[in-house]
């Protein structure tokens, strides 16, 4: 019975010596980590902010400002409806936390983070659902897949 009682104190005390020391090589340096990888990409504070926590500011960026709507000249003139090519980037990826969805959009090198009502290069984002992004420009709707295009 002493020798039971033995073998277990010795097992404790190597599990704690053991793991001890294994346990503060897994502190990892998140934000020194986040902010090397913010000057790499050269992100705006904002973009960091957004980074280390998606959902912390809600404040709706300016729309980007569009063309000026051209004045008709005749009533009785037909109406020329401009056909508007589907957007050129892509959806790497999407955050979501309860009602709430960010984007991931990689147009070329430096990845972005978008919400709800913001727009990225004209297109405004609308809705998310069953995995695909609805984006309008000029009253004209397009799906983008999460991990594609449209």
């Amino acid at each position: 019975m002493k020798l039971s009682k033995f073998i277990s104190v010795i097992i404790i005390a190597v599990l704690i010596l053991g793991f001890g020391p294994g346990v503060g090589a897994l502190e990892l340096d998140v934000e020194d980590a986040m902010s090397e990888f913010a000057s790499e990409v050269r992100l705006l504070d904002e973009e960091l902010q957004l980074l280390r926590n998606p959902f912390a500011d809600q404040r709706p960026r300016e729309p980007e400002p569009g063309p000026a709507p051209s004045p008709a000249p005749d009533a009785e003139a037909e109406e020329e409806v401009e056909e508007v090519s589907p957007p050129e980037f892509s959806i790497n990826g999407m955050v979501r936390s309860g009602g709430r969805v960010v984007l991931i959009i990689e147009d070329g090198a430096v990845p972005e983070l978008l919400r709800a009502g913001q727009s990225y290069d004209g297109y405004q984002f609308v809705d998310f659902a069953d995995g695909e992004a609805v984006f309008r420009r000029d009253g004209q709707d397009f799906n983008l897949q999460v991990g594609g295009g449209a």
